[in-house]
């Protein structure tokens, strides 16, 4: 197993990992924090969310709506992107993103339609 260095830490004290990193400690499962996960699974930037180009084999950055969860994380927040198409699909890919992040123990979800 890898060990994880304390080094490089944000103000919130937490590491940032890399995609390989995170997707040990999750399971195969995520994307990295700077990133979106498209339907499919695969994970571009999230600079590439909306903008007028498919990045995503099924279009999935470039959907109707957009979907923003907030974490709570040790009492900290964070912004993460989100996948969803609708409300309810919002909510449940924030509850996988919270699910999938160490130490959050509560979310928000906003979707916005285009």
């Amino acid at each position: 197993m890898k060990k994880i260095s304390l080094k490089n830490l944000d103000t919130a004290g937490i590491q940032q990992l890399s995609r390989e990193a995170l997707k040990e400690v999750t399971g195969g499962w995520g994307c990295g924090p700077d990133e979106f996960m498209c339907t499919d699974g695969s994970c571009i930037p999230v600079s590439s969310v909306k903008d007028g180009t498919n990045d995503c084999s099924d279009g999935s950055d470039e959907g109707a709506g957009f979907c923003g969860c907030t974490l709570f994380i040790n009492g900290n927040e964070a912004e993460r992107v989100g996948n969803g198409t609708s409300e309810n699909a919002c909510w449940e890919s924030c509850k996988q993103v919270c699910k999938a992040t160490d130490g959050c123990s509560n979310v928000q979800a906003v979707y916005r339609n285009a």
